[in-house]
């Protein structure tokens, strides 16, 4: 018998990324993220997988000029979405289409770097392609750091024991080889579909593709937190890195669980400095929210609006650096006439946007988010407080009793169970209600802004 005919491969190395939906912001993201990656390594192709339309779900970046706009940083490739409700915990399923990331085993290059748009790449990537495919950062409980460094292979039991789930790892950035031929390509992408499409609600995960990826493909390599530095502003570096208790008792209502490297990144100045990627996962900051300041504005404002939660200013330097690269793309010359006048008037849209979210918002007390619907504190971290007070009553409450007398009383076992159980429901379905800064309060103008304008 023969051996199958190799399909010649388009190149050897390959930046990917993935945009679906239509909001503006991520479109912005998907141009800033092509025109970095440009600047830092302009011979490694980027390919953009974008979702075509479907019946209920629109893909306004796929005609006009906002096509044309991609297709100068990108080669765009589009692709049929991949919906997976069922896995997704979230309440306003704002994760059912993850799963779409999938598609990049269809892209025809040898080794691929997958990024999320979500991020400001600050050195050439280029480097990670000496990484041993598949990569990514280890997300979970397993503590990695006398195992696994740098590229180092990741035990099993880093992501499940003893059919216990252990971790997974940040899809955010990740090293990827698909199969040489487009039929095993289509064979393997196929399967895992399948796979896809048998996950039920005991499926169901806040971060369904990434653990899913670790158990449909083995031997795993980590990339280091500096390559994928999440930018987290809801927890204090120097506290949370001596062990405060509070933020050890709440910890239920983080979704990530930063790892013990990521404080350490934090320690000094040159640490922070040296990070080659940030990424602004989560809900809780987006940096197209300060597209209204210049980065040397927003950098001293976000220094002082986290200083105590953020010492070392790791969001200040985040955000102002994803700033600079909007600045950076908005002074090049890739556009053609018509392009630049595309790209000029939804970045328009988005600093007008982002400016009216500031009008009479305050910024909370704890962790820096923008809010008007408290005077000190945002609702998660007015929940992340509660559940701390619910946990603290729970290990030893005292009350008083109708003689007058006070007595400690040691919460019953069930008891103790349903208020946290409670106490957690309450937390997360109020963290995931407001998936979007500000609250709801201001939503109807930015949603007018948003009409006022239509998409080219």
């Amino acid at each position: 018998m023969s051996p199958p005919v190799q399909e010649e491969l388009n190149g050897d190395t390959a930046y990917v990324s993935l945009l679906h939906g239509d909001r503006v912001e991520f479109w912005l993201y998907a141009l800033m993220l092509g025109h970095r990656l440009r600047q830092l390594d302009q011979a490694t192709p980027r390919v953009l997988l974008v979702a075509r339309p479907t019946e209920d779900y629109a893909a306004p970046f796929l005609e006009g000029m906002s096509y044309k706009c991609l297709q100068a940083l990108w080669e765009v490739r589009p692709v049929d979405l991949v919906d997976a409700a069922a896995a997704d915990k979230t309440r306003r399923k704002r994760h059912r289409y993850v799963f779409t990331k999938l598609r990049v085993f269809e892209v025809p290059y040898k080794h691929i770097m997958f990024f999320d748009l979500d991020v400001v790449v600050r050195r050439d990537p280029s480097e990670l392609f000496k990484v041993s495919a598949p990569a990514g950062m280890y997300h979970g409980r397993w503590d990695r750091s006398e195992f696994a460094s740098h590229g180092g292979l990741l035990p099993q039991e880093a992501f499940e024991k003893d059919d216990c789930v252990r971790g997974c790892v940040n899809a955010g950035l990740l090293r990827l080889d698909p199969p040489v031929t487009s039929v095993e390509r289509r064979e393997l992408l196929d399967e895992m579909l399948r796979e896809v499409a048998k996950l039920k609600e005991d499926d169901q995960s806040y971060l369904p593709e990434q653990y899913f990826l670790v158990k449909q493909i083995p031997n795993w390599h980590h990339i280091k937190v500096a390559w994928n530095c999440e930018v987290n502003p809801r927890w204090s570096v120097v506290e949370r890195h001596k062990g405060n208790s509070k933020l050890e008792k709440c910890r239920e209502v983080i979704k990530a669980e930063l790892p013990r490297d990521w404080f350490e990144l934090c320690e000094t100045q040159e640490q922070l400095r040296s990070v080659g990627m940030f990424h602004f996962s989560g809900l809780w900051l987006q940096p197209w929210w300060y597209l209204n300041m210049p980065p040397t504005e927003a950098h001293q404002q976000l220094k002082k609006q986290f200083d105590k939660r953020d010492p070392p200013g790791m969001v200040a330097l985040a955000v102002a650096e994803w700033l600079l690269a909007a600045q950076e793309l908005k002074e090049s010359a890739v556009f053609s006439e018509d392009e630049t006048y595309c790209f000029k008037q939804q970045l328009g849209m988005l600093e007008r946007t982002a400016e009216k979210w500031w009008d009479g918002v305050q910024s909370c007390n704890a962790c820096g988010a923008i809010q008007d619907d408290y005077d000190e504190s945002c609702e998660e971290c007015e929940v992340s407080a509660h559940l701390a007070r619910v946990v603290e009553r729970s290990e030893s409450a005292t009350v008083s009793t109708s003689k007058g007398r006070r007595q400690n009383w040691d919460l019953g076992g069930n008891k103790k169970r349903r208020q946290r159980k409670k106490a957690e429901k309450d937390s997360m379905e109020l963290a995931e209600s407001r998936c979007r800064r500000p609250s709801p309060a201001l939503r109807p103008r930015i949603q007018e802004t948003f009409a006022s304008v239509n998409l080219v």
